[in-house]
């Protein structure tokens, strides 16, 4: 009996031993076990910490790339203010207005010439449109009236009683008006005073190479107390080309003479012709 319930001590000492090493060799790999899957879930932490840093560091970059992108899209059609292009818009409209109420009147002629008994035209352009052009003077009225002045074409015409005031002069004034502003041009008409004889003061002259000269033509016309119609200009007046050796500054027809002003510029010898309608008369011109 008693070694039975000896035995039996011994066999529950044992099994409690047992059950003190069991219980404290299993927290220990518990808490071995424990601390590597924290380590290992910490380190994942860390991987997805790195990892959403990282991602949180790009999408700004992308986001800000893309944003300088969309501004730059943009940019180039921001002009100008509407209040500035309203303001350009008013600017230019009240400056084309303010040239369009100028009024201008011009003449395709500032020189007529019209046989007695005969009439002449000129044409003219007035601006704005819209405006009239009108004669508002007339000289020796006697001697040239205006017939009209439709259709931007001015007709005037000598009187019977021009035939015996050959070469006289009257001044045709048109003007034209806008806003009240007024502009005037003036047209010359000349009676026909025909050429009928011609010829030269000196048949030959010399001038000095860069010198000028004036060359003077005796002139017989219908009415020999006024210049010759035949020329009135250098433009009107046919002279023979000397331009190799000397330059026609001008020529004016005055009464009785027709004068012709030359510049010598080379040396040599050339042959002037003056020609008044139907007559004509020549100087030998030598330049030194």
């Amino acid at each position: 009996m008693n070694l039975t319930k000896e035995i039996k001590k011994a066999f529950a000492a044992m099994l409690v031993g047992a059950l003190v090493v069991t219980s404290v060799a299993v927290p220990s790999n518990v808490k071995a076990a424990d601390t590597a899957t924290e380590a290992a879930e910490t380190t994942e932490t860390t991987t997805d910490v790195t990892s959403e840093a990282a991602v949180s560091t790009s999408t700004p970059e992308a986001t800000a790339t893309a944003t300088a992108t969309v501004t730059t899209t943009t940019m180039p059609a921001v002009t100008t203010t509407p209040a500035a292009a309203t303001k350009a818009a008013t600017t230019k409209a009240a400056a084309t207005k303010a040239a369009a109420t100028l009024a201008s009147v011009e003449l395709a002629k500032k020189v007529l010439v019209v046989a007695p008994k005969k009439a002449a035209t000129v044409k003219y352009t007035v601006d704005p449109a819209t405006c009239t052009a009108v004669v508002s003077a007339v000289s020796n009225k006697s001697f040239v009236k205006v017939v009209s002045t439709a259709g931007g074409v001015l007709k005037v015409k000598a009187t019977k009683k021009a035939a015996k005031k050959k070469g006289a002069l009257a001044k045709v004034t048109v003007t034209a008006t806008a806003s009240g502003k007024s502009v005037e041009k003036v047209l010359k008409v000349y009676v026909q005073n025909k050429t009928k004889k011609v010829k030269a003061k000196s048949a030959k002259v010399t001038v000095k190479k860069g010198k000028t000269a004036k060359l003077t033509f005796k002139v017989k016309a219908e009415n020999n107390k006024a210049a010759t119609t035949d020329t009135y200009g250098k433009k009107k007046t046919k002279v023979a080309s000397i331009k190799k050796i000397a330059k026609v500054k001008s020529i004016k027809a005055q009464k009785k003479k027709v004068v012709v002003t030359i510049k010598a510029k080379k040396a040599g010898k050339k042959t002037l012709t003056l020609k008044l309608g139907k007559k004509k008369a020549k100087v030998e011109v030598t330049v030194k």
